[in-house]
């Protein structure tokens, strides 16, 4: 059988690229390259500081230092009683073609305490659970 030279280089670009594949590099500076875990984990933990950042916790005496990012609606009704005002709307993720229809953020909503600060929740469209995405405190509210 007579192998064309077509096939030779397909053959040869075939083997060339699964052998790039198969190698991972090593960092720059020489360590080895992070596992998916460790980048999700660093992703996460970014996001995490982000939101930290932009909702610095509540002080110290206030009850909203009680209640923690992923708490469900009962453990904040539960520690907080229930709110002076709610109001809930919809996220820009339900707009978004081709993802929101598959996003389990698609609403939120946000549990006013007078004189407290408000409490912001995201709803799980798959179970609709409620839970705590941040918390803001702020006595003049």
């Amino acid at each position: 059988m007579k192998l064309s030279r077509s096939m030779i280089a397909v053959s040869l670009l075939l083997s060339l690229s699964v052998t790039a594949c198969s190698t991972s590099k090593p960092a720059a500076d020489g360590a080895p390259a992070k596992s998916k875990e460790e980048i999700r984990a660093e992703k996460v933990k970014a996001k995490e500081e982000a939101i930290a950042k932009k909702y610095p916790s509540p002080p110290a005496g206030s009850p909203l230092a009680k209640v923690k990012t992923g708490m469900s609606e009962a453990d904040v009704r539960e520690i907080l009683g229930p709110p002076t005002t709610q109001q809930t709307s919809q996220t820009g993720k339900r707009w978004i073609p081709g993802y929101g229809a598959f996003a389990a953020d698609q609403e939120k909503t946000e549990f006013i305490y007078r004189g407290v600060g408000s409490v912001m929740f995201t709803k799980n469209q798959y179970n609709g659970r409620l839970t705590v995405h941040h918390v803001v405190s702020d006595p003049k509210q």
